[in-house]
């Protein structure tokens, strides 16, 4: 959780900045204390007199796994805030964007307390365990959503260029086969061990399976893991085999 600085041009929030609160919490609530405002006041000073003159503009948090939008308190948080307006407020779904590979986020605004919204402006806010659907259900007439798009300075733009090289460069350095050494020595373990009881089975006269059906009927799932296991090794030894030829030769 944390304050956003930023700027309002038209009806266009800018967010410039996030300042991270020193507050405590869990999956499901924080608690901004005295320490946090305290911690948000000096930040604004020591921002200002280093030349920074962006506004509080908003807030933000996390729904770790469970979508954007706004409970009963973060209801009551906004509508609170927006008297100090212009305010925004933005949740992101940390976890979603992991498993999605895309950023889960939403910003939000309260209408006024007495306010009715019309169905045309009652938007669905995303996808809600079942959980959460009650709190969900109980508030969502009471905000709307904005549009949300990202932009980036010419510094930025200088930064992300040089995260991205160094991730390259890395990427290029790095050997599957070197950092993942245990964990190929455990498969290869393991396999080795299947093979031997396979080969036991031959000798002691027992009905001969195939490999596969030997497999299968052990743990339907190993053969799935086993030919992952196989992919997987062999496209870090090819990875390297690439990297050999391209910068070493």
């Amino acid at each position: 959780m944390g304050s956003l600085q930023g700027k309002v041009v038209g009806d266009t929030f800018f967010i410039q900045d996030a300042i991270r609160l020193p507050v405590e919490g869990t999956e499901t609530r924080v608690n901004a204390g005295a320490e946090a405002m305290e911690f948000l006041t000096q930040y604004i000073e020591i921002g200002e007199n280093a030349g920074r003159k962006e506004a509080i503009v908003g807030w933000y948090h996390s729904h770790p796994n469970y979508g954007c939008w706004l409970s009963g308190i973060d209801v009551s948080t906004q509508r609170l805030q927006q008297h100090q307006e212009p305010f925004v407020a933005i949740v992101v779904d940390p976890i979603q964007t992991l498993s999605l590979e895309r950023v889960q986020i939403g910003a939000f605004r309260t209408y006024p307390t007495n306010y009715k919204p019309t169905e045309e402006q009652i938007q669905a806010k995303g996808n809600i365990p079942k959980d959460k659907i009650s709190d969900f259900g109980a508030h969502h007439k009471d905000y709307y959503s904005l549009d949300v798009s990202f932009y980036k300075t010419e510094a930025d733009s200088k930064l992300i260029e040089t995260l991205w090289a160094q991730y390259w460069k890395e990427s290029l350095a790095a050997s599957l086969v070197v950092r993942d050494a245990e964990k190929f020595h455990d498969g290869c373990c393991g396999l080795s061990r299947r093979v031997k009881s396979y080969t036991d089975t031959i000798k002691s006269g027992r009905p001969i399976v195939s490999a596969d059906d030997l497999i299968a009927r052990n743990d339907p799932s190993r053969k799935a893991e086993f030919v992952s296991f196989g992919i997987e090794k062999n496209g870090a030894a090819l990875k390297d085999v690439f990297k050999t030829l391209l910068f070493y030769k």
